[in-house]
């Protein structure tokens, strides 16, 4: 169990890394006015949610699936997610990417878990 960890682990890093992105100013202007910073919210309005709530979304469907491979299907899109956002906020997400990444490595090398008998 020790994957599902893992990948709670990688859930809650996705939940940290929206949030910064949401409070933390990513953008930053040296204008004629002076200089000045902005968040993603305030700079790309609400369509910024669309990439975070992919991100987050991914990140407990992980999690909290109860079929091992959908659990697997959503680690892989949310690295490659990652790896297409790495040039803007893709560099968050890492840590969780990485995280569900090792969560779903030892999923594929864990045991399947025995099938339950039927009651008699």
């Amino acid at each position: 169990m020790a994957h599902r960890k893992l990948l709670a682990a990688g859930a809650a890093l996705d939940l940290l890394a929206v949030l910064a992105c949401l409070v933390l100013p990513l953008y930053s202007s040296d204008g004629t006015d002076g200089t000045g910073s902005a968040t993603l919210l305030a700079v790309n309005g609400a369509g910024a949610l669309v990439p975070l709530g992919l991100f987050l979304g991914l990140g407990l469907l992980a999690w909290a699936m109860p079929w091992r491979v959908a659990r697997l299907v959503a680690v892989l899109l949310h690295g490659a997610l990652t790896v297409l956002a790495l040039l803007s906020i893709g560099l968050l997400f890492v840590p969780a990417g990485l995280a569900l990444a090792v969560g779903g490595f030892r999923e594929l090398t864990a045991p399947a878990a025995p099938p339950v008998p039927a009651p008699v």
